[in-house]
C-alpha cells in the first residue's frame, strides 16, 4: 500500500497534473526571452538548459498548491502546455552520485511498467543521452530522454509523437553554470 501511494504521487508529479488558471491577463514569464516576434526561448539557469518555445505554447511549473504558474529560471519541473493540455515535461534532478543511465535504470519500471520500450544511446545538444520509446499511453510515454549535464540529470518526457517536438529537441541547448 505504501508503494502504491508513492507510485501515485510520483505519477501525478511527472504527468503534469495540476490546474491551469484561466488566462484573464497575459502572465509575465521572467524566464522567457523574446528575440523577435516569432521566437521565444525558455531558459532554466539552475538546471542549465534552454529551448525555443513552439508558437502557441506556454511554459508552466506547478506551485506548492498544485496550480500551474509561469515557469521560472530555477523551476525543477516545467511543462510545455497548449491550451490546457500538457504535451511535454522536463524535470531537473540533482543526483551528483548517480549517472543518467543509473537513474534511468532505477526508474525504468515507473515509466514503462510492463517493461516494453525501445532503447538507444544517442546525443542531445552535444551530450550523451539515453532515449526510450514507448506506446504513448497514460502508463507509457511516447518518449523519455535522460541526459547528464554537469552534476544534474535532465529527464524529458512526452506522451505522444507530434512533429513540433523534433524541432523543440533540436533547439535544446545546455548552459554550463558555476555550481
Amino acid at each position: 500500500m505504501k508503494y502504491l501511494s508513492f507510485s501515485l504521487i510520483f505519477l501525478l508529479f511527472f504527468s503534469g497534473c495540476g490546474t491551469i488558471p484561466a488566462p484573464d491577463t497575459q502572465a509575465e514569464q521572467p524566464s522567457v526571452e523574446s528575440f523577435s516576434d516569432d521566437l521565444e526561448i525558455y531558459k532554466n539557469t539552475y538546471f542549465g538548459y534552454s529551448f525555443n518555445i513552439p508558437k502557441g505554447m506556454a511554459v508552466y511549473t506547478l506551485t506548492d498548491e498544485q496550480l500551474a504558474g509561469p515557469a521560472q529560471e530555477d523551476s525543477e519541473t516545467i511543462f510545455l502546455i497548449e491550451g490546457e493540455t500538457n504535451f511535454f515535461t522536463i524535470r531537473g534532478i540533482e543526483e551528483p552520485t548517480m549517472s543518467a543511465h543509473e537513474w534511468l535504470s532505477d526508474h525504468f519500471s515507473f515509466f514503462y511498467p510492463i517493461g516494453e520500450a525501445g532503447q538507444r544511446v544517442g546525443e542531445l545538444a552535444g551530450q550523451q543521452a539515453f532515449f526510450l520509446s514507448g506506446e504513448g499511453t497514460t502508463v507509457s510515454p511516447a518518449r523519455l530522454i535522460a541526459v547528464e549535464v554537469q552534476d544534474k540529470i535532465i529527464v524529458i518526457t512526452y506522451e505522444k509523437e507530434i512533429e513540433v517536438f523534433e524541432d523543440l529537441l533540436d533547439s535544446i541547448e545546455f548552459i554550463y553554470t558555476e555550481s
